[in-house]
């Protein structure tokens, strides 16, 4: 059968949606906790916390061509993309209970360093393994200017709830144990937890990939990969426009997100002066943050994904620019606080709900252009560059924490306020400018992707 869009049954959409949230779930509870049980709970250095923070980032970005490259170069009697979504998630599962299941504790700092490393590694295989198949299993579901967006929706929403129902539940969960964050119980359930989630929704993904993931499609000529070598990634970004847009776009934006996820706890606490509006931020977060979510896919379908996308990023910078005026840190400013905080995660919804899909467009740019299919590959390599600079969080929140001379349940302090004030408001924005600016030379707009799919071709 020939036709200009192909699309997929919308369950399995539904279905393999989950797999974004598989993946990030476990990367929630280390962006919210790792941080907090290495200082509060193993009394550790928060520096070298965050430096193995950094650090694994680094490592997983230069995994991510390798890793690209092997699954493009592979197909098997159960498709290209479930195996390596099941290996994925038991890898993940092993690493985040060796992390947080506290089962192990050395009494020597040195060999609790290397416990810690050692697990944290071997978790951000898989979780690249289960991540890199969410970004280029896209291309096999659906090209279609209605359902792509809707993909992307439905794997930003998903997500965007279980974040924000974790940020509200999981840190007033911990702080009921006796000690509050110094309790290694509270980590230990929630890794439980996510573990289940994590499960669950690999499952999900795998029946919901099951039609489409079939060995036989990838002998079509729309789907058959030329040849592929170790440096097939090297030319994809040489010769890649959008890519290279879009890895300045979006990496800044994701270490704007980082930067706040793993500053939230300090930031309610010495900047906020009330830890209890982080769960008062998070609760109407999950609300807004879907309802962006709904926004940006509604204005990808109805325009394109690039105007979606710089509509959320400007939004996403008019809010701190209010809170640099206002300064809305007064118990009188609660509330305003509370708004412009929520309106920086409703405008930064907006615009990420349209990276996943984006990512999809630019591999069928490179298949357009450059006449290469290779999916896995264009998703890696742009998680290389977006790791690379989303390992600056960890980097530069030890530096505040080094700065600010932190300790466990320390006092408030001028430093702490302004540390975690610039965390928090000021990268961030400087983050979306450079976005904006990058996205100049992003060339797939609506009409620009109309003419790349107005062609024939066989499917099934």
């Amino acid at each position: 059968m020939k036709r200009k869009y192909f699309k997929s049954k919308y369950i399995n959409l539904l279905l393999f949606s989950g797999n974004e949230t598989a993946t990030t779930a476990g990367f929630n509870l280390i962006s919210v906790f790792f941080v907090l049980m290495i200082t509060d709970n193993l009394l550790l250095s928060g520096v070298v916390a965050g430096f193995i923070f950094a650090a694994s980032r680094v490592l997983d970005a230069f995994t991510d061509p390798i890793i690209g490259t092997l699954i493009d170069k592979t197909t098997t009697r159960y498709g290209r993309y479930r195996p390596f979504i099941l290996l994925g998630s038991v890898i993940i599962n092993i690493g985040l209970l060796a992390i947080f299941g506290g089962f192990v504790v050395f009494e020597h700092k040195l060999l609790m360093y290397g416990w810690i490393i050692f697990w944290y590694f071997f978790y951000i295989i898989g979780y690249t393994f289960q991540s890199s198949c969410t970004r280029s299993a896209q291309t096999i579901l659906t090209n279609d200017p209605i359902q792509r967006p809707l993909l992307g929706a439905l794997l930003a929403s998903i997500s965007y709830l279980f974040y924000g129902l974790f940020l509200v539940f999981a840190i007033k969960y911990v702080v009921t144990f006796d000690g509050g964050f110094s309790n290694p119980m509270g980590y230990r359930n929630l890794a439980f937890f996510i573990v289940a989630v994590n499960i669950v929704l690999t499952v999900l993904a795998i029946v919901g990939l099951r039609e489409s993931d079939r060995q036989e499609l990838y002998q079509k000529e729309l789907f058959k990969a030329e040849k592929i070598t170790w440096g097939t990634m090297i030319d994809v970004v040489k010769r890649n426009t959008p890519l290279r847009a879009l890895f300045v776009a979006a990496g800044t934006n994701k270490l704007a997100q980082l930067i706040t996820a793993t500053s939230m706890a300090y930031f309610f606490t010495y900047t906020a002066l009330n830890i209890n509006l982080q769960q008062t931020v998070a609760t109407y977060g999950v609300v807004l943050g879907v309802l962006g979510v709904v926004v940006g896919m509604v204005v990808s379908q109805k325009w394109d994904r690039k105007k979606s996308f710089l509509a959320g990023t400007y939004l996403g910078l008019l809010f701190p620019i209010i809170i640099m005026i206002t300064h809305p840190f007064t118990p009188g400013k609660k509330w305003l606080l509370v708004s412009l905080l929520v309106g920086i995660i409703f405008s930064t919804a907006i615009a990420t709900t349209n990276v996943l899909p984006m990512i999809a467009d630019v591999a069928d740019y490179e298949q357009h252009v450059n006449k290469r299919y290779v999916p896995s590959i264009v998703g890696t390599s742009f998680s290389l560059v977006d790791k690379l600079m989303s390992s600056l969080s960890g980097i530069i929140l030890a530096f505040a924490l080094w700065v600010i001379d932190y300790e466990p349940n320390m006092g408030e302090t001028s430093g702490a306020f302004w540390a975690f004030y610039i965390m928090v408001i000021i990268i961030p924005a400087l983050g979306h400018v450079a976005s904006i600016i990058a996205f100049k030379y992003y060339p797939i707009t609506k009409e620009y992707y109309e003419q790349m799919m107005d062609q024939d071709v066989e499917i099934e």
